[in-house]
């Protein structure tokens, strides 16, 4: 017993030394600040003669960088829902039975999708599609209104809205799952709320109020906050959420008699509002996803020019124009950034030189392993983001795969130091 203490001892000893070691390190190494460069994959449907390309968009990718999404067949025809890998390229999802078009909104790491399928006799449907199998989520009153699936987790559970009486109006966030069916949150402080994403956990995010004055709210095992609007706003909505319980949105604050409102980005973490960067020359931007680092990805904005956006990324209190950072050819634009994994993928849509509309996939390129925050350098800010997710498991910040944040995570990072 005396000897297993004694090891015991001596291993937190180890332990210890080696985070001053690195500490010290930290303090002494002049800090980087660095910003990934990414390589840039284009997906986009097949030429529809004489109509052209058909426009493309992917809306999620998971953390094997699996793509899905939808595009107009033949450019004005119903949507076709796909999911692409980098293996098979661009594979079309079979619609569902008795249906016309559908789309997929997002996709789990069990390369379960989820989205809207238009019904032959129904209308609107939510479903979920699992290895060449659909289950169709209907709404209150199943032969009438509508369903719409938002997101799923890795335990299938999906979430979204649906109409609760035979009108279009008005509907209410639900989770389901195949175990327990659904469970709707209600409208809250409605006439109207929607679910915008849900954590393996379970914590579930989204909106209650009306399309235009709505706030964030705040869903876990039948307990709600509701966040308000953002500071200064009139209203606020929830792009995602990760597994340290951040939150990033939008929400639309007034500029001024006369004027239209603008949106304004921000990151909620634990009571606390940060209101996003925008890019000079905009005055608005839109965050619609972040992963565990947060790095967050978006759109810019500006009321002079709805049309005008370009795919944004925020990390570390900067923004950056993912223009700039992508290897992209000449006449090639993204224009709005839709969701990032872990890896720091991002999935996002925009233009190429005839204007058509195409999906990018952005992979970092040459990351080092010890890059757990995502900026391509290692440095004091990886340090600062693996102690504090020291322990945990499912983190970013288990470097070498063995399912927690421990020292050999710690080595991993120190040997890759100033990489």
């Amino acid at each position: 017993m005396m000897m297993m203490m004694t090891r015991d001892i001596m291993r937190l000893q180890t332990k210890w030394t080696l985070l001053m070691g690195v500490l010290i390190l930290a303090v002494l190494a002049p800090g980087a600040a660095g910003q990934c460069q990414y390589e840039v994959t284009i997906i986009q449907a097949e030429e529809c003669p004489p109509y052209g390309y058909p426009p493309t968009t992917g809306l999620s990718l998971n953390e094997s960088g699996h793509v899905v999404g939808y595009y107009k067949y033949c450019v004005v025809g119903p949507d076709v829902p796909f999911l692409w890998t980098r293996e098979t390229g661009m594979i079309d999802l079979p619609l569902p039975p008795d249906s016309y078009e559908a789309r997929a909104e997002d996709i789990n790491n069990d390369d379960q999708v989820v989205g809207l399928m238009i019904h032959n006799d129904y209308g609107h449907r939510a479903f979920i599609y699992d290895d060449g199998e659909y289950t169709v989520l209907p709404p209150v009153i199943h032969d009438r209104g509508w369903s719409y699936a938002t997101a799923i987790n890795d335990h299938a559970q999906v979430v979204g809205y649906r109409s609760i009486t035979e009108e279009v109006d008005p509907y209410n966030a639900f989770v389901w799952s195949a175990e327990e069916g659904f469970t709707d949150l209600g409208i809250m402080e409605g006439p109207f709320s929607s679910a915008t994403d849900i954590l393996d956990s379970g914590v579930v995010v989204g909106w209650t109020g009306t399309p235009l004055v709505k706030q964030v709210f705040l869903w876990e095992h039948g307990d709600t906050i509701l966040l308000g609007p953002v500071p200064g706003g009139s209203s606020s909505a929830a792009g995602g959420i990760n597994r340290r319980r951040q939150i990033a949105g939008a929400g639309r604050v007034e500029v001024g008699r006369g004027r239209a409102s603008i949106w304004k980005s921000f990151l909620w973490d634990d009571g606390k509002w940060t209101i996003l960067s925008m890019l000079p020359g905009y005055d608005g931007a839109t965050a619609r996803d972040l992963n565990d680092v947060p790095q967050i990805v978006g759109q810019s904005n500006t009321t002079e020019n709805p049309n005008d956006h370009r795919a944004l990324l925020w990390q570390q209190g900067e923004v950056y124009d993912l223009n700039e950072l992508a290897v992209i050819d000449p006449g090639f634009t993204i224009q709005r950034a839709y969701d990032i994994n872990n890896a720091g993928q991002i999935v996002a849509d925009g233009h190429n030189p005839i204007n058509s509309t195409i999906t990018f996939v952005l992979t970092p390129v040459d990351r080092p392993a010890g890059d757990v925050d995502g900026d391509c350098d290692v440095d004091v800010g990886d340090l600062l983001f693996l102690l504090s997710e020291w322990g945990n498991t499912n983190s970013p910040g288990d470097i070498n795969g063995d399912g927690i944040v421990n020292v050999f995570d710690l080595l991993a990072l120190l040997a890759d130091w100033g990489a």
